[in-house]
């Protein structure tokens, strides 16, 4: 019965330590500017300003969201019991420059969840937000996809990820 308990409360430890703060949430859809129907994905300023051009140690937030735009609920699955619902990926080059959770460690844990009819699921997070990240981003020409950590039974979320290019210019 010690040995059940002890490898419980180690399981409780490292599901509560090895999270972060989630920006995951469900809000409404007012005032957001949608790549397509159902997904949006764009690179902001620290004051939620649209770009694609930024300056040498200037922060990016990555944002994503999806919007249920049918009449009934959407039914998720998350592949762990971290914040994040997708990662993004950043190239230079041609070459895996970065990853937004790098170094992050989330429990091994399947998640469900759902997004109401008409509201969003989103996540937003910033680049120098991690302390992880081995590399500045430093002048150059870069692009960014997303890894999805979320799937749908009725939703091919794969069929609308866009690939943004963005610019990183000395000050």
């Amino acid at each position: 019965m010690k040995k059940y308990l002890f490898i419980l409360s180690i399981f409780v430890f490292c599901l509560y330590t090895g999270c972060e703060r989630s920006t995951d949430y469900i809000g409404n859809t007012k005032n957001i500017q949608t790549i397509n129907d159902n997904v949006y994905y764009y690179l902001s300023d620290s004051i939620g300003s649209i770009q694609t051009q930024f300056l040498v140690g200037q922060d990016i937030f990555f944002n994503f969201g999806i919007i249920n735009k049918q009449d009934s609920v959407l039914n998720y699955t998350k592949g762990h019991g971290g914040p994040p619902i997708v990662s993004f990926i950043i190239f230079k080059s041609d070459s895996i420059f970065g990853i937004s959770d790098y170094g992050y460690d989330y429990p091994a844990i399947v998640v469900y969840g759902k997004i109401q009819p008409n509201d969003t699921l989103e996540y937003s997070v910033s680049w120098y937000s991690n302390p992880f990240h081995p590399n500045v981003l430093v002048s150059g020409k870069y692009y960014t996809t997303i890894q999805p950590y979320i799937w749908f039974d009725d939703f091919n979320l794969s069929s609308y990820l866009d690939t943004v290019y963005f610019e990183i210019v000395a000050k």
